[in-house]
């Protein structure tokens, strides 16, 4: 918004001047800037000199933004001049048409004695823009007058011929300066899931990320929403993108960019993209994926306009365990017979801290154990727990131990059979956990 104006406030204008010196000042933009040539008797080969006027916008504390004014004059020989003389009447002015201006402040003469080739300069102390952003300007004018000494030593005074009519903000001490309405704001936040914690590190596996966007703000609308999300180079498209969603480089990785336009106060929208983990791609153990959203509305919390997920991926073995007794039957007390655990990973990775664990039945000790087993920590107590670890076992592989053991007579029933279970684990995923465990039965016949 424009206007011409002179500010009611002109007497407030003098205790808003900021008395600088030139250099004091970060120099945002030179305004208005307007020259002039002056000729010696008007001919130019007998002597000339260049006056100016400018107004400035300072940035007085450096934060990037414009928040005073003032004016500058200058006169500079060219050639044939002995002395340049600035003043005694120049002013920033305010002005409320382009004849009617009224001084705001005034500069001090200056006088270029002594100084060849001659140049004079001076500036205006500088005055308070207003703080806020009201959209209005007003019209100024930087006016100086001057006087030249020849070097034939004649002179020419009263000069009044180098102003400069520029537009900027209004000042601090103009009645318009008034805070306008706070501008809106809206906290948008977006969260993104996938519908699998792990997919398999052997296999390629479809699953779908889910990118929820939602306006936290009670009062305010979120414009011109925009999610962006680079997927990550582990996972391809599966099938078409959602219709507010572009790949926006065709190339790989996909990089998506889905509009939402304006969100209201309170409202969610979201959209969903299905992918395929491509085991080929597969670097470590993470597929990791962030996305963010922004508005052309300010955020006032811009900490959760991203958000990432992580899945894992995961080798994927299959161990089982087979357990047999080298007896068909056995007899109370004192019958001494072997367990035979047998332990195969079928892949399709490696299975990693592949481990055993037997309780024995009561009513039987432990007569001698393999490298790698060890008994529970009271093994005078029943029932024993025998542990054995078998480290890595590749895909595919096969191991076993044998743990002999002796019939006693401690159980209340001698004539039961001994029904022993063995479990296996390991440390590596597995989808089919079924077949992680075996059970043997040992008849007990009369002695």
């Amino acid at each position: 918004m424009r206007r011409l104006v002179v500010p009611v406030l002109l007497a407030l204008t003098a205790s808003l001047a900021l008395a600088l010196p030139a250099s004091a000042a970060t120099l945002v933009q030179v305004l208005g800037h307007k020259e002039r040539l002056i000729n010696h008797f008007g001919d130019p080969a007998r002597g000339q000199a260049l006056f100016f006027a400018e107004g400035q916008l300072l940035d007085l504390d450096d934060d990037g933004t414009a928040d005073a004014l003032r004016g500058k004059v200058g006169a500079d020989e060219v050639h044939g001049v002995l002395r340049l003389a600035l003043g005694p009447n120049n002013a920033l002015q305010v002005c409320a048409t382009t004849s009617s201006c009224t001084n705001l402040v005034s500069a001090a003469s200056d006088n270029s004695a002594g100084v060849q080739p001659a140049r004079a300069r001076q500036w205006t102390p500088a005055v308070a823009l207003c703080p806020h952003d009201t959209g209005l300007t007003s019209v100024y004018r930087m006016f100086g007058d001057g006087a030249v000494r020849w070097d034939d030593n004649w002179f020419t005074g009263s000069l009044r011929v180098y102003s400069a009519f520029f537009r900027a903000p209004i000042l601090a001490s103009d009645p318009a300066c008034v805070p306008g309405p706070p501008p809106p704001s809206a906290d948008v936040r977006i969260t993104k899931t996938a519908t699998v914690a792990s997919v398999p590190g052997t296999a390629d596996t479809a699953f779908s990320y889910t990118l929820r966007v939602e306006n936290l703000d009670t009062a305010d609308a979120a414009s011109n929403v925009v999610v962006t999300d680079t997927l990550p180079a582990e996972v391809d498209l599966n099938g078409a993108l959602p219709a507010n969603c572009v790949d926006t480089d065709p190339g790989a990785p996909v990089v998506l960019r889905c509009t939402f336009g304006t969100l209201d106060p309170g409202e969610v929208n979201s959209v969903t993209v299905n992918v395929t983990a491509d085991a080929s791609d597969f670097t470590d153990g993470t597929i990791a994926n962030t996305a963010q959203v922004t508005s052309s509305t300010a955020d006032p919390n811009p900490a959760n306009n991203a958000d990432s997920v992580n899945v894992l991926v995961r080798p994927l073995a299959d161990v089982t365990v087979d357990k047999e007794a080298d007896q068909a039957s056995v007899t109370v007390p004192g019958d001494t017979f072997r367990y035979v655990l047998r332990v195969t990973n079928t892949g399709p990775s490696a299975a990693t801290n592949v481990t055993v664990v037997d309780t024995l039945p009561e009513g039987l000790e432990v007569v001698a154990l393999p490298a790698g087993c060890v008994n529970d920590t009271d093994p005078t107590a029943e029932p024993d727990t025998i542990t054995c670890t078998f480290g890595t076992l590749a895909a595919g592989a096969s191991t076993s131990v044998s743990i002999d053991v002796v019939t006693d007579a401690t159980r209340a029933d001698d004539t039961l059979p001994y029904v022993n279970t063995a479990r296996v684990t390991t440390s590596t995923y597995e989808q089919n956990t079924g077949n992680n465990s075996d059970t043997e039965t040992t008849p007990v016949v009369p002695a």
